[in-house]
This record gives C-alpha cells, structure tokens and sequence, in this order.
C-alpha cells in the first residue's frame, strides 16, 4: 500500500469518525430539547417528491456505479505491489555474487505448478512371476472363520 493511500485512508477516517460524533451529540442535545427552535420530527418533501420522478432511477443507478468504481478503485490502491527485489544468498561476499532473482523465481512457480504432472496415468504391469500367484508364492486354501452363536 502507498503512502497516499495510507494517508488518504486516515483522513477519510478522521473525516468519517468527525461527522459522526457532530451527527451524534447533534441527536442527543435534539432529544433533550436543547433548542427551542429544533422541529418534533424531520421531513424531506423534496426527498419523497423526487423519487416518483421518471429520472429518479437512472440517477440511483449511475450513483450506484460510480460508488462500485470508486470502491473498485480503492481496493486496488491497497493491493501490495509486487516489488521484490534480488536476494543475497549465504556464502555471498561484500560484492554479492551469489542473489537470486525472486521476481523470476516468483513468475516460474506458478507456470511449474500449472503442468500436469509427468505421471498422469501410471500404468502397472504384472511381472512373470506375479502372474501364477499375486499374491503369495504358495497359495493356500483356509476355511472362513466361523462367527460364535
């Protein structure tokens, strides 16, 4: 995550937590009827009028999908990014001869990974001597065990 995003997220959170508090001590001192002037209960005309307005729905729904972006937008600017840098192996000197590239090391394990694997379907043969006796070299007959009544 950047630091923008970082910073971004904390004022948005500052900014957030601020309206809150003001929405909430707001609805406390109305409720103990700290201002005279303060209306018993709250109406929106406008509110009620517009949404039987034809229009009504499109601007809900362009709303709606520029909420989606922006969200869409802020997930991707807390994605990690993908800087990995060489990695001093042990038994390297001051001049690091001995690093490995962790980014190409990083792209060839999922392709590895995505092949199928080199014994797909195993295929088993039976040897000479399996075949006259698989199970044993001399086999023998022995009568089921008999259950107790």
């Amino acid at each position: 995550m950047s630091r923008l995003a970082t910073g971004l997220d904390r004022l948005l959170v500052l900014l957030v937590g601020l309206v809150l508090i003001v929405v909430g001590a707001g609805a406390i001192l109305w409720q103990l009827a700290t201002f005279s002037q303060a209306p018993k209960t709250l109406t929106a005309p406008g509110l009620v009028h517009a949404t039987t307005q034809s229009w009504w729905p499109w601007a809900v729904g362009i709303g709606g999908a520029v909420l989606i972006l922006l969200s869409l937008r802020w997930l991707g600017a807390h994605v990690p990014g993908r800087k990995v840098h060489d990695f001093k192996l042990a038994g390297s000197d001051a001049t690091g001869k001995l690093t490995v590239d962790l980014s190409a090391l990083a792209a060839a394990a999922p392709r590895r990974w995505l092949r199928p694997p080199v014994f797909a379907r195993p295929r088993v043969r039976p040897s000479p001597t399996a075949a006259a006796a698989p199970w044993n070299s001399s086999p023998q007959w022995s009568p089921p065990p008999t259950s107790p009544r």
